[in-house]
């Protein structure tokens, strides 16, 4: 979230160029490639529904009045309050990418979103958000089977005039 700048967000064609991260190392901070070093595009949603600034302001008091994180210390400034790596933006990755797959969304679809190298990698992480996953392919192919199966059934069943 802090690797982005204004440039890579192109409102028009509603796509989020992902070509940066900020890393801490050794307490500084740095540009770095994003996650598997892989620069991607994502698409955004309608721009009716956009409110970064909004989102920002409103998350750590999100957090604090579900009571993940401590309410903010009095006199703080809002980059003071305190919250743990896991409670942090990356969740939302993590968010997003259990909502993509729970709606239905290809595996490889959202592996080129988040830039994992393979698909493999988006399945190791998020499979378990999958619980409908061979339910479509199953009713398919029950529902082509189970006409040509009705079909052979009642062509061969004891009432059938071709059985006679």
């Amino acid at each position: 979230m802090f690797g982005l700048s204004a440039e890579d967000i192109d409102y028009e064609r509603g796509m989020l160029h992902v070509r940066r991260q900020v890393q801490a190392i050794h307490g500084r901070l740095y540009f770095a490639l994003p996650k598997g070093k892989k620069i991607r595009t994502v698409d955004l949603p309608p721009l009716g529904s956009r409110g970064t600034e909004a989102f920002t302001c409103t998350w750590k008091p999100a957090l604090a009045k579900a009571g993940v994180i401590p309410p903010r210390a009095e006199g703080a400034k809002a980059w003071q309050w305190a919250a743990a790596a896991k409670d942090g933006f990356h969740v939302l990755r993590h968010t997003y990418a259990s909502i993509m797959l729970e709606a239905g969304e290809s595996v490889v679809t959202l592996a080129r979103w988040l830039g994992h190298s393979s698909p493999a990698i988006t399945l190791g992480y998020y499979a378990h958000f999958m619980p409908e996953a061979g339910s479509k392919g199953r009713g398919t192919i029950d529902g082509l089977l189970g006409e040509r199966g009705d079909r052979c059934a009642s062509r061969n069943s004891p009432d059938s005039p071709q059985h006679h």
